[in-house]
Order: structure tokens, then sequence, then C-alpha cells
């Protein structure tokens, strides 16, 4: 940023009516507890939905103690690692709901209070979608989701 601090951006826009919201940047957390988590305590983290997922049980479990800890999480919904380990979402809309909503949903704890978190998607990367009529269908089915996340009885989303 050449330099220049929060304090010198804030001043930038100072004279604004509605000044900017300026970007979190936000520590990507590959698991939900263990070192890394608490070397993240005093950050904004983005903590992936797949990190959570029971493949044997086929729910979300939930983080670790630690990940609560933290005040400022974000759930990421794993769009890519879902593509790239399960050939879409093993888990349904219906199941990232409850998991963002219920914080979470199948573990003993206090809740975790989101900062926000992702509507679920279909990555457009160039190692999944390998033409623009693959990137068009992805996009088309992002917005299927969307309203797949208005029912959430929908089931299980996979990606061809």
């Amino acid at each position: 940023m050449n330099g220049l601090d929060e304090y010198d951006l804030r001043r930038a826009f100072a004279g604004w009516r509605r000044p900017p919201i300026l970007p979190v940047m936000r520590m990507g957390l590959p698991e939900t507890g263990g070192t890394l988590v608490k070397a993240a305590l005093h950050w904004p983290v983005l903590v992936s939905a797949g990190a959570m997922w029971d493949p044997k049980r086929h729910l979300f479990i939930g983080p670790a103690p630690g990940l609560r800890e933290i005040a400022d999480v974000a759930l990421d919904s794993a769009g890519f690692t879902a593509q790239t380990h399960h050939g879409g979402y093993p888990w349904t809309p219906a199941q990232y709901v409850e998991l963002a909503v219920l914080h979470p949903p199948h573990r003993a704890g206090p809740p975790i209070h989101w900062a926000w978190w992702a509507q679920m998607d279909l990555c457009c990367e160039p190692e999944i979608a390998h033409d623009r009529d693959a990137v068009r269908a992805r996009v088309d089915g992002t917005a299927a989701l969307l309203v797949a996340w208005r029912r959430p009885r929908a089931g299980p989303t996979r990606a061809r």
C-alpha cells in the first residue's frame, strides 16, 4: 500500500459524506483447531466449511473450541475444495445453512457468531472450468444454488 496505513486511508477519505469501508484481510485457516488457530487469536480469519465436514457421518461437526475464542471469524463455503476433492459439495444447502445459522449444529459449546458466511458457489477456476461454456454453466449453477438456499430442503449438488 505504498507505506500508507489505516490512519492515512481514513484521513484521505475524511471529506467524503460516506467514507468507503476498508477491506479486511483475513487469515485463511485450513483447520478449526491446533497451533495455527492459537496463532490467529487476534486476527480476522476465514475458515472453510470443509474443515468442519465429517465425511463418514455426512454432517458438519463444527469447529474445535479454540476457534470460538477468535472474535472475527467468517465462514467460506469451500466450493473449490469440494469440487476438487469430492466432485461437488458433499453437503446439502440445508446442511450448510444449518452450519451457518446454528453455529454449528452438532457440537456442544458456545456458538460461533460468524462475521459473514459465503454463499455456496460453483467455482470457476481454470482447473475446474476449462472454457467459457463451463464457466457460464457454473455461474448458472451458482445462481441455482442461491435459489436452493431459499428452499433449503434441496438435495446434494454435484457439479459436472
